[in-house]
């Protein structure tokens, strides 16, 4: 689930902690009103941590997590509004979740394209377990 401030803060400790394997990469996307994936993870059991960078973003987005519960049935896990459902100046979303060796997807949608591409800056932390 996403959260604040003081979650992030927490995360970093928990980072630093458990030096968690870290990724970092580029998704677009695109002009459009579609639902569109930014980050899907193949079943594993892991603790992730992922850090979206909005900054680029002009229009009000929606932030959706999908698991996929039996195999091939993706059910939404989380939505919320960027950026009214955070704090107020918020650029950057963090997203962590267990992931009980299901597929989870994390898409955005634009309530209106936004004029063209944007390029949405991720980093993610994997701390495996089993």
């Amino acid at each position: 689930m996403m959260g604040g401030v003081e979650e992030a803060i927490l995360l970093n400790k928990l980072y630093n902690l458990f030096c968690m394997d870290t990724t970092s990469g580029t998704a677009t996307l695109e002009n459009s009103t579609d639902e569109q994936t930014v980050l899907t993870f193949i079943a594993d059991k892991q603790m992730v941590v992922v850090m979206l960078d909005l900054n680029a973003l002009a229009q009000t987005t929606t932030i959706r997590e999908y698991i996929e519960v039996d195999g091939s049935t993706a059910r939404q896990v989380s939505g919320k509004v960027w950026p009214t459902d955070f704090d107020t100046d918020t650029k950057v979303v963090y997203i962590q979740f267990y992931q009980p060796d299901l597929d989870y997807t994390i898409t955005l949608q634009s309530s209106t394209a936004e004029g063209a591409d944007c390029s949405i800056q991720y980093s993610y932390a994997t701390l495996p377990f089993g």
